[in-house]
């Protein structure tokens, strides 16, 4: 290794001054002193600078151990570069265009072993699924997870989105219609006209009180003169009921402008009634707390075993319809060109989103690598990828040194 190559020649470098030193007077003693002087400075010098980089030469702590003491700032640097030069959106979004996914799929597809592979993950899944399928453990898991969608659901919101809808969409006219076709239907009814005849009656005993003359009054008046019995007063006031609602029906009847400005009124009123949907919370949290969700998982389950739903036949049939139907999109695939390049956009599209979504994480999981890298282990990696060309530095440093060693004293000597 170069290491030792270095360490050889600087130790060579330094017995060579110290065996021709003495001799540094005569020319050849100095030229070849001067020489192996600079050489072993020159060594020593990439030595310390080198080992500086990763530990303390000598126990010096003065600007060294530079790549521990800095280790945030590279670990920093490196995801940086990562996720912001090499891997940026842009590139992995070009690199993603140029493949076409459906060729890969087809590849993957056309392998017999590969998709008998599929096959038996697939049936394996269907078999452990019907397996499992009325476990207590996924009953429970299973209502509570309804229990928690309905719980978040906003109830009072929906509600008041329905009514907005509904008036938005002229519902509100609709309902009011009905409601008038329907009175109507039941006003000119024979069961109404007794209910009116009945008050009419109640009315003028009520107006008699038992007095003689006011008995008197009304039946010469009214049954006699006017013709208008009680039967006779409640037809008429059938009559105009009926007429009241006919008009009712009419979009710019007053009465009816009215009823929806009131209507309108109340509905601004009930958005804001904060009592009523704290009421309506409560009672959508009782009703929650009154199903018995997970009994009826589990009664569920169980009419599915009743069923047959387990048995071994049952379970062989559908894995069969399921090959079936994964045998029937790979042969579609394979000869719908089209559907092919409705596969590359889709497959293409959903990784750009996961592209555009997730790319924030690449440095982070850079990062999060880079961390379960003692000091120590990353000394070793560095030394390991590039150890042997740093000691090729204390190599040229020592050889250059010495050149130059021998380079300067020639051009000093006679100075």
């Amino acid at each position: 290794m170069n290491r030792y190559k270095a360490t050889i020649i600087l130790v060579m470098a330094t017995i060579g001054f110290l065996i021709s030193y003495p001799f540094h007077e005569t020319f050849i003693g100095g030229l070849v002193s001067s020489g192996f002087c600079a050489s072993m400075i020159g060594g020593f010098a990439d030595w310390y600078g080198i080992t500086a980089l990763f530990r303390k030469p000598f126990g010096v702590s003065f600007k060294t151990e530079i790549i521990p003491k800095n280790r945030e700032k590279i670990f920093d640097g490196l995801s940086n570069m990562v996720s912001d030069e090499l891997l940026t959106k842009e590139h992995l979004k070009k690199l993603l265009n140029e493949y076409d996914t459906s060729k890969l799929i087809l590849k993957y597809a056309a392998n017999n072993k590969e998709y008998e592979n599929i096959k038996k993950i697939i049936s394996s899944i269907i078999q452990e699924s019907f397996a499992g399928i009325h476990n207590d453990e996924v009953s429970k898991i299973a209502a509570n997870l309804i229990a928690q969608n309905i719980s978040q659901f906003n109830l009072w919101k929906a509600l008041i989105s329905a009514i907005e809808i509904s008036i938005k969409n002229g519902y509100d006219e609709k309902i009011i219609n009905f409601i008038i076709d329907e009175s109507i239907s039941y006003i000119k009814t024979d069961n109404f006209h007794r209910i009116l005849t009945e008050i009419v009656e109640e009315t003028k005993n009520s107006y008699e009180n038992g007095m003689r003359k006011r008995i008197i009054l009304n039946v010469v008046v009214l049954d006699m003169l006017l013709k208008l019995s009680s039967g006779n007063i409640a037809k008429v006031i059938q009559e105009k009921i009926e007429n009241y609602f006919y008009n009712f029906k009419d979009v710019d009847n007053s009465d009816r402008l009215k009823l929806k400005e009131w209507i309108d009124i109340k509905f601004m009123e009930l958005k804001q009634n904060n009592h009523i949907r704290g009421k309506l919370e409560e009672w959508k949290v009782q009703q929650i707390n009154n199903l018995r969700i997970e009994e009826y998982i589990k009664i569920f389950f169980q009419n599915l075993k009743d069923k047959g739903m387990e048995e071994e036949g049952i379970i062989k049939k559908f894995i069969y319809e399921t090959e079936l139907k994964i045998q029937d999109i790979r042969n579609k695939f394979n000869n719908n060109i089209e559907f092919q390049k409705n596969v590359d956009n889709y497959v293409k599209n959903v990784a750009a989103q996961l592209i555009d979504s997730g790319h924030k994480n690449i440095g982070k999981i850079v990062r999060e690598n880079l961390n379960k890298y003692s000091n120590d282990m990353l000394i070793e990696l560095i030394e390991s990828k590039a150890g042997n060309d740093l000691q090729l530095v204390r190599i040229n440093g020592s050889i250059i040194g010495g050149l130059v060693g021998i380079i300067v004293f020639i051009l000093t000597y006679k100075i």
